[in-house]
């Protein structure tokens, strides 16, 4: 399966994807996520969500859906990024400044200071099926 597409410049369009099937999910998956939450992690949010693997709960992710790489600049102080490709989602999604919409929108505020987190996960959030 397609965990993630890298395009080019060009349109060139490279696909990973997983090797093996994984452990078998035999109960429920939940991702916490909010703005700060960005490049891979968002893409192993969306492969997760768009795998049908996990739900996924907070609020809509950062957006940054690019790859970079660093330029050395001459003068060895530093350098450049430079955006070389895009990611896209399994599902074809270009998430770069759009971020991941959640499947149960929670504040995650409100789990601050909590010990255990699955206390801040609403019921709904386990309404997904689980894969068989």
């Amino acid at each position: 399966k397609p965990v993630v597409y890298t395009v080019n410049k060009n349109g060139v369009v490279d696909a990973q994807a997983s090797l093996a099937d994984g452990i078998e999910l035999t109960s429920p998956l939940v991702v916490f996520v909010n703005g700060n939450t960005a490049s891979a992690a968002e893409v192993l949010t969306a492969a997760l969500k768009e795998n049908d693997r996990a739900t996924i709960v907070g609020e809509k992710t950062f957006g940054k859906g690019v790859v970079q790489t660093i330029r050395p600049l001459s003068n060895e102080n530093g350098g450049v990024a430079v955006t070389i490709q895009r990611y896209e989602t399994p599902k074809r999604n270009n998430i770069n400044k759009l971020g991941i919409a959640v499947d149960v929108p929670t504040n995650l505020e409100d789990c601050e200071g909590k010990e255990d987190a699955v206390v801040c996960i609403p019921s709904s959030a386990f309404k997904k099926p689980v894969l068989d």
